[in-house]
């Protein structure tokens, strides 16, 4: 693999070009490195913790300064004919080495990369998020919203888009603790079958490529067609969705151990002391610093909230 496919994966998958989220942080500089390599050492590594992680990765942390990631969930261990990557942080530096050739494993790459991300500050998390201005009589409003894949966070979002709010992240938050900024990094938006008929009512030129669209498919709508909020902006709310039977529908006031349970959840597992400090950090101050609420779904056509 050479260097510019990985250059052209970045500039697909992140949309700051070589620059963080447009925050502004405390100053300090953190140099990422991302680099090819054909033979990972895989067969002499350190024993150390080894995890699932998210999007079928799995994850070894050698300590608080290394770790591997691989797209084998089920094995405790990754093997010479497995694509890996390797993260290495110092003071001031994380170096990125993708093993493998040809490179495969794009999810472990990309979770590597967002860890790396986070050394500098900024905390990600599986969440959406949007937000409503404020107008005569009502303040602005911006939501993180929380739940696990399938929940409904991306019709959560068509549904607030239809209802005039302005998307911010349908996927990934990152957040800047010391303000409760927050800002997306999504590129496209993927809507399923089911929920075809809110993008039309809130993207109605979107009709045309619903056609064709099977059942267990997604619709790919790039992300800056749906109008999405660029700027970073105050998180004031912090929304778990429920649905199932037991779910009144609409918006109600949760606990904040509710809360920050559910963003552990969001926010993953660090391999780096620096990570999980930053991330227990976050969620400190969004649990304390924003109205905990939990988004009961009883059904895509009811108005939002």
């Amino acid at each position: 693999m050479h260097d510019d496919t990985i250059a052209s994966w970045l500039d697909a998958v992140w949309p700051f070009g070589r620059a963080g989220p447009p925050f502004a942080t405390d100053g300090s500089v953190l140099k990422i490195t991302i680099r090819a390599d054909d033979a990972p050492p895989l067969d002499n590594l350190p024993t150390g913790d080894s995890l699932p992680g998210v999007s079928d990765t799995r994850h070894l942390r050698i300590d608080g300064r290394e770790f591997w990631v691989w797209e084998a969930p089920t094995k405790s261990l990754a093997t010479s004919d497995d694509c890996a990557v390797r993260v290495l942080v110092d003071d001031t530096s994380v170096t990125i080495t993708a093993y493998g050739s040809p490179f495969t494993a794009w999810a472990a790459l990309l979770n590597a990369f967002h860890e790396a991300v986070a050394l500098s500050g900024l905390v990600p998390f599986h969440a959406a998020a949007v937000h409503r201005p404020a107008s005569l009589g009502s303040p602005e409003q911006t939501w993180m919203i929380l739940g696990p894949s399938g929940r409904g966070k991306t019709t959560t979002v068509l549904r607030a888009l239809r209802a005039g709010w302005l998307p911010v992240a349908e996927d990934v938050c990152w957040l800047l603790p010391p303000t409760l900024e927050v800002i997306g990094s999504d590129t496209t938006i993927g809507v399923r079958s089911p929920s075809l008929g809110v993008l039309h009512d809130a993207l109605p030129r979107t009709r045309e490529r619903m056609q064709g669209v099977r059942s267990n498919s997604k619709l790919l709508v790039p992300w800056h067609e749906i109008g999405a909020l660029q700027d970073p902006v105050a998180v004031t709310h912090v929304v778990e969705l429920r649905n199932g039977p037991a779910a009144e529908a609409g918006l109600a006031d949760s606990s904040g151990l509710r809360t920050v349970m559910a963003l552990y959840e969001a926010g993953g597992i660090p391999r780096t002391d620096q990570a999980r400090t930053e991330l227990a950090f976050a969620i400190g101050r969004l649990a304390e610093g924003t109205r905990n609420a939990v988004l009961g779904l009883r059904g895509i056509d009811l108005p939002f909230p």
